[in-house]
């Protein structure tokens, strides 16, 4: 049973695109993590959306702490594999959305993953500093020849059950972690869709934001380097802290959850 898993903070105007999306296509399992939301997104799905699980919380989680309670549930609930969509991703992608599941399930891969820059003429609008850490973290991994500079910190993917129970969950609020852990244990990971970056409709950020999003990338691929080389976790890349988002993200209210759920049933 896939289980697709939507974090969702003030989406009150994409919501309803984002979900009839995962319906169309023919996903019958959705939980949506709404939190720290100031508008009408939770009324939204709870009005138009009853076969919708909604799991709501009234802090803001921060960013990938969502995918991970999402997740929890999902498992507890009897999902085999999960599908982690954006709240804010309204491009018209259904096609490529349907290719990237049957996609995961023909090649029976453990992590699905969707390449985001799959042209060099996507890639030279994209800033270095967005994507050499993740190209450095690849390329360490001995993987960049098969996926290249995607990562589960971009784009729809899916993992399968079978990885999830292999790790902590609180690693899948960390992305790029989720690589490492693949690669140590030997699962297999491939790309079941391109979809390029600006195709995915997400909601556009100012710079502030993106600088942000910039650390927290490189933080989190440092962390993941750490755990690859079996090394104490850090965020410091070529002796430089990157935190970005990292320390906004809630990781006492996951372990909260985590602690009154038994999320493999």
């Amino acid at each position: 049973m896939l289980t697709a898993v939507i974090p969702a903070r003030n989406e009150a105007e994409r919501i309803e695109r984002v979900l009839n999306h995962l319906l169309f296509i023919g996903i019958k399992n959705i939980v949506i993590v709404v939190n720290g939301c100031h508008d009408d997104t939770h009324q939204i799905v709870k009005n138009k959306y009853p076969q919708v699980k909604i799991l709501h919380f009234s802090e803001p989680l921060g960013i990938d702490i969502p995918k991970a309670i999402g997740c929890s549930w999902a498992l507890q609930n009897g999902a085999s594999d999960v599908l982690f969509f954006d709240g804010d991703m309204v491009g018209e992608i259904t096609k490529e959305l349907s290719m990237l599941v049957s996609t995961h399930f023909e090649n029976g891969y453990d992590l699905t993953l969707t390449d985001c820059y799959p042209a060099p003429i996507e890639r030279d609008n994209i800033p270095q500093r967005i994507l050499y850490p993740r190209l450095h973290l690849n390329q360490l991994l001995s993987i960049d020849n098969l996926i290249g500079f995607s990562s589960p910190s971009h784009g729809p993917h899916i993992l399968t059950r079978k990885i999830l129970q292999s790790f902590d969950l609180k690693d899948l609020a960390v992305p790029p972690v989720i690589l490492s852990h693949a690669r140590k244990n030997g699962y297999q990971v491939g790309i079941g869709v391109s979809i390029p970056e600006v195709r995915l409709g997400s909601k556009v950020k100012n710079q502030e934001h993106n600088m942000q999003i910039y650390d927290t990338l490189w933080g989190d691929c440092a962390e993941a380097i750490s755990v690859y080389l079996n090394l104490p976790r850090n965020r410091f890349f070529y002796g430089h802290y990157y935190d970005g988002y990292n320390s906004k993200r809630r990781f006492d209210l996951l372990d909260s959850y985590l602690k009154n759920t038994t999320p493999y049933g």
